[in-house]
């Protein structure tokens, strides 16, 4: 083998491990978006682990098949084809804001439900009628890192009331608490040592 295939194979080998790292790393992020969107709705809706662990099988389902769909049909882009982070937040923003007003959750669920089906649908007609361009427009980079930060604070406190094990009659799960330390300690010592 002379020396320009082997640059040529050393350069493919390169582009090969990056492909596959960059799959890995694709496939945990939406692994865990697929895992702790139903999670944490479901635990604001008080929903039963059967009821929670059921919405976690279909968001796999719909999350690979649309995957699939994607990468044969579709745009062929690596945006995430799953539980939306926008969706998420509003859901969770909702669900505190409407029942501290004394509405059931049963009828803030049948309300979300309805929103979701008709904005699914202005999103199909949008499409249709190739609207991109005038969204592109409107929702700018700028506006995207907004949202994005303020959703970012809003959903900062559910996460650390679940990592410290905190519970609705104001007491701290010890053990749960300790694992949510214990878990980031041990990942940056071994960072230090490797």
């Amino acid at each position: 083998m002379n020396r320009h295939q082997e640059h040529f194979l050393q350069k493919n080998m390169k582009d090969v491990s990056s492909l596959i790292l960059a799959g890995i790393q694709w496939f945990f992020f939406l692994f865990t978006n697929t895992v702790v969107v139903p999670l944490s709705i479901g635990h604001n809706f008080h929903l039963s682990p059967d009821a929670i662990a059921a919405s976690m099988q279909h968001a796999f389902i719909l999350t690979g098949a649309v995957c699939i769909l994607q990468a044969v049909f579709g745009h062929r882009y690596a945006i995430m084809d799953g539980p939306s982070g926008l969706w998420w937040g509003l859901t969770l923003s909702l669900t505190v804001s409407a029942s501290s007003a004394g509405m059931s959750l049963e009828r803030i669920g049948g309300g979300l439900a309805a929103g979701f089906l008709l904005a699914g649908l202005t999103m199909v007609i949008l499409g249709w009628l190739g609207a991109a361009q005038v969204l592109q427009k409107l929702f700018t980079p700028m506006v995207k890192s907004a949202m994005l930060f303020l959703m970012t604070i809003q959903l900062t406190m559910n996460f650390f009331k679940g990592m410290i094990g905190y519970t609705e009659f104001g007491r701290f799960d010890l053990p749960v608490a300790a694992l949510s330390v214990v878990i980031p300690v041990s990942g940056g010592m071994d960072s230090i040592e490797g």
